[in-house]
């Protein structure tokens, strides 16, 4: 019975940590208005190129322009939510950036929308949706969009999305492969 009691003294030690490491990054990112401001020209800049089209005259659908305007809506509605000290414009504007930002989370990711691939819209998504969560006081969904945000779409989670946060989750548990890496001169 106690390798039993220890086991889940463990797991409650994981998940408490997962929850802490990941609160704190919301928290930092949701404190740090120009490194959002930042990060959404960064990605809108990754969107532009990854049209891949060199005729830039090519059209971009309806839908398709519909997906990224709900995408931006959502991002810009959250943004209006973190500056108001109005309560009850901050719950509309939530309401509203949730409505528009679940439509990108909800994407089928083997499909690209205007030449970018779903994936990568649902994910940042999912990033701002765990801001969203952590304003509404709901530290649990924040976190579980966060680690939504990891499995649809990891390589850019890792590098454009949450960098410092992959960092200290992942790249511990992969010290084995990021040395054998190094050992043998590819990194």
């Amino acid at each position: 019975m106690a390798g039993n009691y220890r086991f889940e003294m463990e797991q409650n030690d994981i998940v408490r940590s997962l929850i802490t490491t990941v609160d704190s990054f919301i928290q930092d990112r949701l404190i740090d208005k120009e490194q959002r401001t930042q990060h959404k020209e960064q990605c809108a800049e990754r969107l532009a190129a990854g049209n891949g089209s060199p005729d830039k005259e090519t059209e971009v659908g309806y839908s398709d322009q519909a997906v990224l305007a709900n995408l931006d809506w959502g991002i810009d509605a959250l943004e209006e939510a973190l500056n108001t000290s109005n309560l009850e414009t901050k719950m509309a504007r939530l309401d509203y950036a949730e409505k528009m930002l679940q439509v990108c989370a909800m994407l089928n990711s083997g499909r690209k929308t205007a030449g970018v691939p779903n994936f990568y819209l649902s994910a940042w998504a999912h990033l701002n949706l765990s801001y969203l969560w952590k304003l509404r006081n709901n530290t649990h969904n924040s976190v579980l969009y966060i680690l939504e945000m990891f499995i649809v779409d990891p390589f850019f989670s890792r590098v454009d999305f949450a960098p410092e946060l992959w960092k200290s989750l992942f790249l511990p548990h992969m010290s084995s492969i990021v040395g054998g890496i190094q050992r043998n001169g590819e990194g």
